[in-house]
């Protein structure tokens, strides 16, 4: 029951009927001015004596505020009570456009919003920012004060600028209950933000790690129970599940799968929930995915797989599940020409290194950059594991064909630098021995010559690993075709002259 202040025969002063007029307003003003002080000690009776004496209810002062307004920031409950009582403007904005129960529901004062919303305050008005009172209580997780404001009629899906809805507020701030009124209320499930986010998706966003993520649950449920979509997409094309994989939220993931979410959906960057999974080691989220049916092998716009995400991260026990898949393969390559050894040995991760190097990753893949692995290692314990048995440095393992581009060229002009200087050991070198075996009088004649040779443009076929140099022999147009293997050495070797 609300406490009302009222004014009686009894409680008035007596006024001398020689008091002059002039006295009275000088007692009123002065009245006026001590008003802020009294609401700021919380004095009730303090500021009901002041009214009597005449001060002005409505006053204005720093800020636009009222007095009613300066007692809901303080929640001064019984200053607001005396204020109602006496007619204090409900609708007065302040310098930002806020009547009192809004300033009140913005500080999270339950006490004044309720005295407020009881004696009738708009529930329907907003601030600068669009949002009204029942976002504010949402957000604080005032839920005696939601649920009266739902009670007398606010409206459940107002939006504030950035088309947020009460129901968003409750979720983001992790105000569960709140959000679970806003819902019996009939809160829209499929109302989006400006990210193109609905409830579902700032659920999982929002639903914390493998622990915290339980309480999101019942909630999770809700959601489901009341048919939301689960593959519905944000702006960056990401569903609840890849949220709640990269929360590893384990109980949160079950549900998703459940109720039959997408489990290699990919997002603008080509990212399946699995990836999501990955840099967080949540081994359980992983394995649920791969029993759901998840790719392995999926690949972002990176040409990356999970598996090269868990070794970046260092996440060893996914790496394990990974392999253990007939699916996964060790050695697949990114758009750079990285395997998950190189980025295991740039991480320093060395029970990862140890894991694929026992599971028969290649430790001599040369990347486009030209490393290897253990170009890439800084820990003396990976360096020992990847140089062991290491022979040969492959120069052309890539898939990458932009690499190749740039790499067939770069050892077709060391063939050139090798005829041109008249250095048939060095040719010899470049050569493997079944070529060298066909070619080495050809090749020894051509360096013998001494001829003026100057190199021309080099063209490359990716495919073939082969490239077509033009030079210029005493001035006159001629072509060497080389063609290369894996390791960077030339296979066949043809060389033309004009006639």
């Amino acid at each position: 029951t609300t406490e009302i202040y009222t004014l009686s025969l009894h409680d008035a002063l007596p006024i001398s009927t020689t008091r002059s007029a002039g006295s009275m307003a000088a007692n009123g003003a002065s009245g006026t001015a001590g008003l802020w002080s009294v609401i700021r000690g919380k004095s009730a009776p303090s500021l009901l004596q002041l009214i009597k004496d005449g001060a002005d209810v409505q006053a204005v002062g720093g800020g636009d505020q009222t007095p009613l307004h300066l007692a809901c920031e303080l929640d001064a409950g019984e200053c607001v009570k005396v204020l109602i009582a006496h007619n204090a403007d409900l609708r007065a904005e302040d310098g930002q456009l806020r009547t009192p129960l809004l300033l009140a529901c913005e500080l999270g004062a339950a006490g004044s919003a309720t005295l407020l919303m009881d004696a009738g305050a708009s529930l329907a008005a907003t601030d600068k920012t669009d949002k009204t009172p029942l976002h504010w209580l949402s957000q604080h997780g005032c839920a005696e004060a939601l649920t009266l404001a739902l009670r007398k009629g606010a409206d459940a899906n107002a939006t504030d600028g950035s088309l947020r809805t009460p129901l968003w507020y409750a979720i983001s701030k992790g105000q569960i209950g709140c959000a679970m009124l806003l819902l019996d209320a009939g809160a829209s499930v499929t109302q989006a933000d400006e990210d193109n986010r609905g409830p579902l998706h700032l659920t999982m966003q929002h639903c914390g790690g493998a622990e915290e993520s339980a309480a999101s649950v019942p909630l999770l449920q809700r959601l489901l129970q009341l048919k939301v979509d689960v593959t519905a997409v944000d702006r960056e094309k990401r569903t609840a599940l890849h949220w709640a994989c990269a929360n590893n939220a384990l109980p949160c993931v079950d549900a998703l799968i459940a109720a039959k979410a997408d489990v290699n959906a990919r997002d603008w960057a080509g990212l399946a929930p699995m990836h999501c999974a990955c840099p967080l080691d949540a081994v359980d989220s992983v394995k649920a995915l791969l029993g759901a049916g998840a790719h392995a092998e999926a690949t972002d716009r990176d040409k990356r797989t999970p598996l090269h995400w868990a070794a970046d991260r260092a996440a060893e026990l996914c790496m394990k599940e990974l392999l253990g898949t007939a699916e996964t393969k060790v050695d697949t390559t990114d758009w750079s020409g990285f395997s998950a050894l190189h980025y295991a040995a740039r991480r320093s991760a060395v029970s990862c290194v140890r894991l694929l190097v026992d599971s028969g990753a290649d430790k001599s893949l040369v990347a486009a950059s030209g490393e290897q692995a253990h170009d890439l290692a800084s820990d003396p314990e990976i360096l020992r594991m990847l140089k062991a048995g290491l022979k040969r440095r492959r120069s052309l393992s890539s898939t990458n064909a932009i690499a190749l581009e740039q790499e067939l060229p770069s050892l077709a002009e060391k063939v050139f630098e090798a005829c041109s200087g008249g250095d048939t050991s060095a040719f010899k070198n470049m050569c493997t021995p079944e070529v060298w075996a066909s070619i080495s009088k050809e090749v020894e004649q051509l360096c013998a010559s001494k001829t003026s040779m100057a190199l021309g443009q080099v063209h490359a076929c990716p495919r073939s690993l082969t490239a077509c140099v033009e030079l210029k022999i005493n001035n006159q147009p001629a072509v060497q075709l080389l063609t290369f293997n894996q390791d960077g050495l030339v296979t066949a070797f043809k060389h033309y002259v004009k006639a």
